[in-house]
């Protein structure tokens, strides 16, 4: 369907800090912009306390961003586009209510994280006994990554940060046994940025009458790069989703300009995505979208 109109992406509310020691951090984030349909207008998106025991080992709990997925872990505040690619939305759990011990610090030169959570995402009771795993691994070995995927700054000297990820969930009732991998890289020098992330998901126990329902592969990647330093960057990505069996495939290529006001905090974002889904419409017949959508955002 065709349509043309306004609306509030993200409008958040948040407060972080320290409580009773410098140990122990917080966050409470809240979201009143624009619902999808059927979502609630207030939205609870970040409560979680992080203490620190030592300088390698921090255990965090609550709800906050499942460790699985370079892109979907970012802030939104700091995409290169104004959304995230197509196989991030498809693969990663994004907040999901749990505990996790990671360390040592973000930037490390090797950092781990491994938690436990209930698999029925944000705001929701687990509704079966059983769990979601999640571990990754990260490596640094250049340097402290900084955040976000612009290089606004343009790094002076060149920047990598590399990693393995999974994530595991059985649902019993439905007859599913999901494993998810995944693998990433991004790079940052001089005004140039390049990223992408492959993820496998395998359905061990699939009993659905779709011969491998949830079986999938997909990848993004994706290059930006200032055109004028720290003002305006060009930016391009491709993304694929391949999923086994009945299910359709999708792919998606964006174009972006970004102006940068004064970095992230204020800026000026307009992209360009065309979309295909193989088969959407009855039959062999393939569905292409075109989209364009334009944000600005401000934070503080």
């Amino acid at each position: 369907q065709n349509t043309n109109g306004f609306f509030l992406r993200r409008g958040r509310f948040g407060i972080e800090g320290n409580a009773i020691t410098k140990d122990l951090e917080y966050e409470v984030e809240f979201d009143f912009g624009t619902p999808d349909p059927g979502d609630p207008q207030f939205d609870l998106k970040d409560l979680y306390l992080d203490y620190r025991f030592t300088g390698d080992l921090h255990l965090k709990g609550g709800q906050f961003k499942v460790p699985f997925g370079l892109q979907s872990v970012l802030t939104s505040k700091k995409l290169q586009f104004v959304e995230r690619a197509l196989a991030t939305e498809e693969f990663t759990q994004r907040r999901d209510i749990g505990m996790m011990v990671w360390g040592p610090y973000e930037g490390a030169p090797l950092e781990y994280y491994g938690g436990v959570f209930n698999w029925d995402k944000d705001n929701e009771l687990n509704a079966n006994t059983e769990l979601m795993y999640a571990g990754r691994l990260v490596l640094n070995p250049l340097g402290r990554f900084k955040k976000g995927e612009s290089d606004i700054e343009g790094t002076a000297v060149p920047r990598l940060r590399m990693g393995i990820e999974g994530i595991q969930n059985r649902d019993n009732t439905a007859g599913d046994n999901l494993l998810t991998l995944g693998s990433f890289t991004a790079f940052k020098y001089a005004g140039l940025s390049l990223r992408a992330e492959y993820f496998n998901r395998v359905n061990f126990d699939d009993q659905s009458p779709k011969s491998g329902d949830a079986d999938a592969q997909g990848y993004y990647a994706q290059a930006g790069y200032m055109l004028i330093p720290k003002r305006l960057e060009a930016a391009f990505r491709g993304s694929q989703v391949v999923r086994k069996g009945s299910d359709d495939d999708e792919l998606e290529y964006v174009a972006a300009l970004s102006y940068f006001f004064k970095g992230h905090k204020a800026k000026l974002q307009m992209d360009y995505t065309y979309g295909v889904d193989e088969g959407e419409i009855m039959g062999p017949v393939d569905e292409t979208r075109h989209l364009v959508r334009t944000m600005f955002q401000l934070y503080f």
